[in-house]
C-alpha cells in the first residue's frame, strides 16, 4: 500500500474512533471534555505520537 493511502486509512479510523464516542456531540461541555481527555491520554501515550 502506498504510503499516502495508509496514512489517508489510519486518518479515517482515528476520526471514526473519536466521532464512534456514544453521544458525544449531546453532551454538556464539561462531560465533552470528561470524555475526551482519557483519548487524549492514550493518544499521547503511543509512540507514533511522540
Amino acid at each position: 500500500m502506498a504510503a499516502e493511502g495508509k496514512k489517508e486509512i489510519e486518518l479515517e479510523i482515528a476520526h471514526v474512533l473519536f466521532i464512534d464516542i456514544v453521544g458525544y456531540s449531546k453532551l454538556l461541555v464539561n462531560q465533552q471534555s470528561e470524555r475526551l481527555r482519557p483519548l487524549n491520554e492514550i493518544v499521547s501515550s503511543t509512540n507514533r505520537f511522540a
